[in-house]
């Protein structure tokens, strides 16, 4: 009896010291998990900040607004850069935008469009008309409509969408649909 006394008695401080580690044991996962976290975050999550500048703008007249990529609504402002993904919707105002170097958009009252890249963007509602800087620019543009894609060859064009058509007029050069 003694000797076994002896012997579990010279256990004990092996079983301290296995619960000692445990909360070291706990902090080591906490942290990979914290780190396996954070590399998830920086390439899976697509951060707006990050995205990809499409267009600046140049002025705005009454109410717009803006919502990116991530859902976050905003008051769109002169200057202010506009990244990829994001969703005017001018309201009872207008706005005129710049891509690239030549090309221009206005967007009249209660237009909506959705900027999907550089050279993309959507129509949902609303008129649009754009300047393409003429035949020797450079700066490609498909904007898609329900009633397909339009890209310009040098021109200057409206569209407009509605809630039954869609109707492009170009005021010289030409279109593609």
């Amino acid at each position: 009896l003694a000797a076994r006394n002896s012997w579990r008695r010279s256990l004990e401080p092996d079983r301290r010291a296995r619960r000692m580690s445990n909360p070291m044991r706990l902090a080591a996962v906490i942290a990979l998990l914290t780190v396996a976290a954070l590399v998830w975050m920086a390439l899976f999550s697509h951060d707006v900040g990050t995205s990809v500048v499409v267009a600046r703008i140049s002025t705005v007249q009454g109410a717009t607004e803006v919502r990116s990529a991530s859902g976050q609504l905003a008051s769109i402002k002169p200057d202010q850069v506009m990244r990829a993904g994001a969703q005017i919707a001018t309201k009872e105002g207008r706005v005129a935008l710049q891509l690239g170097e030549t090309l221009s958009l206005r967007l009249n009252q209660h237009t909506r469009v959705t900027l999907d890249d550089v050279d993309r963007l959507t129509v949902m509602n609303g008129a649009v008309y754009v300047d393409s800087g003429g035949l020797n620019a450079a700066t490609a543009l498909q904007i898609s409509t329900p009633a397909g894609e339009v890209r310009h060859q040098g021109t200057q064009f409206q569209i407009i969408v509605d809630d039954s058509s869609t109707q492009i007029s170009v005021r010289e050069g030409q279109v593609i649909l």
